[in-house]
């Protein structure tokens, strides 16, 4: 029961499901990992961790800094979409580790839902994401 848990955190930040971790092939979180970010509750910890096992910094340099989504970005949204991960994590990333303002990541986003339908549809076709 976490009904008593007080923390403040956002509960976009839940860790994956087991599902999710199956789906991609990662069914433990090593604690290494978690904790190479100190002060944060674990489970935070965790779905940082997640997003950062999807991402490379490579990939995150192609959103512009004014905000406006490259494919590259479109790719990274549509990696994270396929396996249901929350998209609050991703502000939440792209906060963090590029410093942007939420309404930059907003831009970013903004072609989500099409494009991530894009990219759905691809992958179930059997031509993979990035195709």
């Amino acid at each position: 029961d976490i009904s008593c848990d007080t923390r403040p955190y956002n509960k976009a930040l839940l860790p994956a499901t087991d599902e999710e971790k199956v789906i991609i092939g990662l069914k433990a979180i090593p604690k290494s990992l978690k904790s190479e970010i100190e002060g944060i509750p674990e489970d935070t910890k965790a779905a940082r961790t997640l997003i950062n096992s999807m991402m490379t910094k490579r990939e995150l340099a192609y959103t512009t800094p004014s905000g406006k989504s490259t494919d590259a970005a479109k790719l990274i949204i549509g990696k994270t979409s396929s396996i249901g991960i929350r998209h609050n994590l991703i502000f939440d990333y792209l906060i963090l580790n590029r410093g942007m303002k939420r309404a930059q990541i907003n831009a970013v986003l903004s072609t989500r839902n099409r494009e991530v339908y894009k990219l759905l549809q691809r992958q179930k076709n059997g031509h993979g994401i990035n195709s």
